[in-house]
């Protein structure tokens, strides 16, 4: 009997983990590179949100910055909007490119972390609601197509009258 309420303990608490992970809502603030505040919560709500954190060193985070460039642009007048947090060191901010999305600075790598990121590339997707949707951590040539699938999905669907 015993070993039976410690499975089901363990079944409980695993499922409260699972399930708060799944509900999880995505906030910060941060600075972007003209040193204005940026609110992720004032960004929610039109569309899916992609946040990639990056960094100049890394080639894999430059390609991947790229290719979403290339494949959602044109789903940004649809909602997307695309988030690109740099982790550099503040003596390397001159460097960073300026893109089509807002880049957002976390040189103490705060934000990716406290998003669980380990390593860079590392991409979270968001609904509208600012719930995590999925993560992605590195990037192969091709990745792209199927962050095109997952935001398609997540796209406000066109009335009948449109």
């Amino acid at each position: 009997m015993r070993q039976i309420s410690s499975r089901f303990l363990l079944f409980f608490i695993f499922s409260i983990v699972i399930f708060a992970t799944e509900q999880a809502e995505v906030s910060f603030k941060a600075k972007d590179l003209n040193g204005k505040s940026f609110v992720l919560a004032e960004n929610l709500g039109e569309g899916p949100v992609i946040i990639t954190f990056w960094a100049l060193w890394c080639s894999s985070c430059i390609k991947e910055l790229m290719a979403l460039d290339k494949t959602l642009s044109p789903y940004f007048e649809k909602g997307l909007k695309i988030i690109a947090v740099n982790n550099d060191s503040p003596k390397s901010l001159a460097k960073v490119k300026k893109w089509k999305f807002p880049v957002l600075l976390d040189s103490n790598q705060k934000i990716r972390k406290q998003f669980g990121g380990t390593q860079i590339p590392f991409m979270l997707i968001l609904d509208s609601n600012g719930k995590i949707v999925s993560k992605h951590n590195s990037y192969q040539p091709g990745d792209e197509k199927k962050i095109e699938k997952e935001i398609i999905e997540l796209l406000p669907k066109a009335t009948e009258n449109e």
